[in-house]
Order: structure tokens, then C-alpha cells, then sequence
């Protein structure tokens, strides 16, 4: 793991004055995130958690370029993330990578053709199958690397989507209950899976969860109610 991308520091996210707002039925909306502040520093890890509708899927949604906020601010490294154009918006994301609880493995390629995928169609600086082997080796996978995901658990696929998120050597890294489809000693197996993940490649971790014992592993804990930071332990 000496490749010179090790030594990234990922990237800060500010969150500031974020509000987002969904449109239900014809004329009634719905406040998912109301005021919302946050800061996170470069390279940690942060959990944030809270009841179904709380507004977690959200935030990550919004500090992953795939919805944009009502009102205020995201800026992730020097990005102002809601100001970007549709195109910069698909560039933005590159730098992103993502994990969900539903694996979103493509049946039809095996697992190695699976982590290669995103960056398939980019030039990139890294020889694409040496690096998806090199992380295949490191979520415990090596030898299944010509395998297809059906012949997986669900453990298994999970470490797969993590190594398929990272390949492009992402400054952050977002995980949607990755642990909410897995048994308890398989989603901690996980969730320190991406600790380490992010420790090894410097990348900013923010996971969105229900499992209390999972959001203690991270460095920050934020805990919302209602769309709003109900209270912040940590960092």
C-alpha cells in the first residue's frame, strides 16, 4: 500500500444553515432537514444516527451531490457542492465513494469485474485490476475474486461494495446503513472494515445508522431527531 494516493488526508465537510424539503402530493411538503450545522474534519470518521425519518439518508444525500439543499450551504474540500452544474455535480461524485445497505452488486459480472466497475470507463494513474485485486485482498476476499455475487453472504457482498466504493481512491467515503441488512457480529465485522478503510486511505468517513454499537466505533456521533442535530459527541 505505498501508492502515492495513501497518502490523501480526505476532506473536511461544512454543513451550514441546511435545510431540504420534499414535495408530497400536490401541495404539501415535507421538511426532512431543518437548519442543520455541521463540521467535519478531514479524515475522521462520523456516525450519524436517529429514528427512521429523522433526516440521516438525507444529509447523505445531500453531502454526496445526489439531492440538493432548499436553503444553505455544503462545501466539501474547497467544493461548494450546492452551487455545482449537473456535470460538475457527476464529477463531484467521482471523489465520493458510496455504500448501501443493499449491496447493489451487478449480478451479471463477477466480483472482481463488480469493483472495477466505476472506474471502468475513466483513465485514471493505477493498473484498474491490480488495485481491485489489492483491495479484494484487504476486505478478505483474494480468492474470490472470479466469483459471482449470488455465490456470496451477505457479509461477503458487503465487503465487495466496500471495495468497489474506494477504488477510485475517494477523498470521502459515504455509507448508508451499510450494517442494516447483516446480523450484528457480521455489521460490526463491517463496520470496522470501514474504519480501517479510512484509516488506511486517509478517506473522510461519514455513515449513517440505527445500531448504537456501531456509531460509538466513530470518532464523532451525531445524533438527529426531527431533521434537526438533536445533540454531538466527539470531535
Amino acid at each position: 500500500m505505498s501508492n502515492a494516493h495513501t497518502m490523501r488526508q480526505g476532506v473536511p465537510v461544512a454543513v451550514e444553515g441546511v435545510s431540504k424539503s420534499f414535495l408530497q402530493g400536490k401541495r404539501q411538503t415535507h421538511r426532512a432537514l431543518n437548519n442543520v450545522d455541521l463540521a467535519i474534519k478531514a479524515g475522521s470518521t462520523v456516525a450519524l444516527t436517529g429514528p427512521s425519518g429523522s433526516g440521516k439518508s438525507t444529509l447523505l444525500h445531500l453531502i454526496g451531490g445526489m439531492e440538493r439543499p432548499s436553503e444553505g450551504h455544503i462545501t466539501v474540500g474547497e467544493t461548494r457542492v450546492d452551487q455545482l452544474s449537473v456535470r460538475d455535480l457527476t464529477r463531484y461524485r467521482r471523489n465520493v465513494g458510496f455504500v448501501f445497505q443493499k449491496f447493489h452488486l451487478l449480478p451479471g459480472l463477477t466480483v472482481i469485474d463488480n469493483v472495477i466497475a466505476p472506474v471502468l470507463p475513466r483513465r485514471v494513474s493505477f493498473k484498474k485490476s491490480a488495485r481491485a485485486q489489492e483491495l479484494l485482498e484487504s476486505v478478505g476476499l483474494g480468492d474470490r475474486a472470479l466469483s459471482m455475487p449470488h455465490e456470496l453472504s451477505g457479509g461477503q457482498q458487503q465487503r465487495v461494495a466496500i471495495a468497489r466504493a474506494v477504488i477510485g481512491f475517494p477523498d470521502l467515503l459515504i455509507a448508508d446503513e451499510p450494517t442494516g441488512s447483516l446480523d450484528g457480529a457480521t455489521g460490526e465485522e463491517i463496520m470496522q472494515l470501514l474504519l480501517t478503510t479510512s484509516d488506511t486511505w486517509g478517506t473522510t468517513l461519514v455513515v449513517a445508522t440505527h445500531n448504537l454499537k456501531v456509531a460509538e466505533l466513530c470518532q464523532q456521533h451525531v445524533q438527529l431527531v426531527d431533521g434537526a442535530i438533536h445533540r454531538t459527541v466527539g470531535v
